[in-house]
């Protein structure tokens, strides 16, 4: 490359050449000549552009502070399929022509037009049959440099990007239509509100309608618990991590959550094999075929073992089919749910270190109110996750007992522990699978949340000023999930559990409301 040098505004300015070289080779030579960067007393550059250099003089030169992140710029220097979009070489434009108006006119379109001959020779590399699909995904991977390599853009990304597109309401909005439309098939065959009996004398009201864990949980619960998830991403992408970072590594969020690769595939599986395949087709559908359900709890979706007047054994698997199909892609969103509180409460905790204060030390003042307002998302999304749970035992607690209908029996239990009624409701024998499974969603739940407390209690202990330890009202937040965690238990063990679930459902209700339990200012609502 035969190259005009002189110097620019006290830097060293390399003219475009014209040697039809593609943006990568284009770039490894102005990289390595050091082209934009300041003259010695010599008139030479001060040396080559390096990665971190370069990143920090971008960051300089953008008006907003965002610039672009280290690992970004790191792509440029590798020889790789990645590209580079029109903002970032909008940037090296600037460098390049040394902050001379004329000069970054003229390398903006050298660029452009490197890149472009880049995109050629990978198609044509890639072969002249692809179609026009193809070329459409391979130009849009090639234009992101900030996305990973095709291969590891996956299920992480792809499902994280659910909950933080700007269209990402499409999500509670989804689960609520999905509820809907199965409320509404179950009132078209029949099994909205149906009754059997499972001894003489008691006709057990077993209908969807009556049925917690699939009107308030998915209906209700569920799509604020994803309004919540959604809210925590948009705070910490746009708000949070912009006021612990400096600017030129406060892009990587992606790199973050592709690590937690494994973590989406293994929810996945679970939601798919476990949840669907093996729950649906190795119980529900062999009850139905054989026609015995056994020592399972009847409810809508077993009906027709005892009720083949109300729908046929055809229209019941249909049914569950799709029912379970709902039942998997919710707890498949849930459990995601969970590790974004993971990945976000990772995040603050490795930016909030000794070494990242030491670097952009400003970040020291930000840090109390980001993770405060990082905690309190987490632990609304916590309760309401935890009230779902609550509804999946309550429903199962139900079924197994002599119950006429589920409020009756939790009428029954309050009017116990004041002494108004005699006797406890008993048992059928049944079997409840959901015991279990909600059993693994509290578990789960709660770890997620002590791992988050105790993380955001680490960053505070580096505080200088204690703000965190000082002011936020830890025991009461890790009180209120204590308390639903107990009624858990409670439920259906023993005489008085409902008066213990309404309080701790009030007080959950409440939390949800004033997180705070209004001793904050506004400082700390972010």
């Amino acid at each position: 490359m035969v190259c005009r040098a002189l110097i620019k505004n006290g830097k060293y300015y390399v003219a475009p050449p014209n040697d039809g070289s593609n943006f990568k080779v284009l770039f490894s030579r102005l990289a390595a000549t050091g082209a934009g960067r300041p003259v010695d007393g010599d008139g030479f550059p001060e040396g080559p552009w390096t990665p971190e250099l370069l990143a920090e003089a971008i960051s300089l030169i953008d008006a907003e502070g965002c610039g672009v992140d280290l690992r970004t710029v790191q792509f440029w220097f590798q020889d790789n399929d990645k590209g580079i979009r029109p903002e970032s070489i909008r940037w090296l434009a600037r460098i390049f022509g040394c902050g001379d108006p004329d000069a970054t006119s003229e390398w903006q379109a050298h660029l452009s037009a490197a890149k472009s001959r880049l995109l050629a020779e990978r198609r044509a590399r890639r072969g002249a049959d692809d179609d026009v699909s193809q070329t459409g995904a391979m130009r849009a991977v090639e234009d992101d440099d900030d996305a990973p390599t095709p291969g590891r853009a996956g299920l992480a990304l792809r499902t994280e990007g659910l909950f933080s597109h700007e269209s990402s309401l499409n999500l509670p909005v989804f689960v609520l239509a999905g509820s809907v439309t199965l409320g509404f098939i179950a009132y078209v065959m029949g099994v909205h509100s149906v009754t059997y009996m499972p001894r003489e004398s008691l006709e057990k009201q077993v209908g969807f309608l009556w049925a917690p864990n699939w009107t308030i949980l998915n209906m209700v619960l569920l799509p604020l618990y994803l309004i919540q998830v959604i809210d925590l991403l948009t705070f910490w992408k746009g708000t949070g991590r912009l006021r612990l970072l400096p600017p030129s590594e406060r892009k990587g969020w992606a790199q973050q959550v592709d690590g937690f690769s494994q973590s989406y595939w293994t929810v996945l599986f679970i939601s798919a094999a476990l949840v669907f395949l093996v729950q649906w087709s190795g119980v529900y559908l062999r009850a139905l075929l054989q026609g015995d359900a056994g020592s399972l709890m009847m409810d809508w979706t077993l009906i027709a073992v005892v009720r083949p007047d109300v729908i046929s054994e055809r229209e019941a698997i249909v049914l569950t089919a799709l029912a379970f199909l709902y039942t998997a892609a919710c707890v498949f969103l849930y459990l995601v749910g969970l590790v974004l509180f993971y990945t976000v409460v990772d995040d603050l905790y490795r930016i909030s270190g000794a070494s990242a204060r030491k670097r952009f030390p400003d970040a020291c003042s930000d840090a109390p109110a980001v993770s405060v307002a990082v905690f309190l998302r987490i632990f609304r999304g916590t309760v309401l996750g935890l009230l779902m749970i609550l509804c999946i035992k309550l429903q199962a607690a139900y079924l197994q007992s002599d119950g006429a209908n589920i409020v009756d029996w939790l009428f029954s239990d309050a009017r116990s522990v004041l002494g108004l009624h005699e006797g406890r409701s008993g048992s059928l024998g049944q079997q409840a699978l959901a015991n279990f499974s909600s059993f693994l969603l509290l578990f789960t739940t709660a770890a997620v949340f002590l791992f988050c407390l105790l993380r955001i209690l680490s960053v505070a202990r580096g505080k200088p000023d204690g703000a965190l330890q000082e002011h936020a009202p830890w025991s009461k937040m890790t009180g209120i999930v204590g308390l639903l965690v107990t009624s858990y238990f409670l439920i259906g063990g023993i005489t008085g559990f409902s008066v213990v679930l309404a309080i701790s459902t009030a007080l959950a209700l409440y939390s949800l409301f004033d997180p705070l339990f209004a001793k904050f200012q506004s400082p700390w609502r972010l």
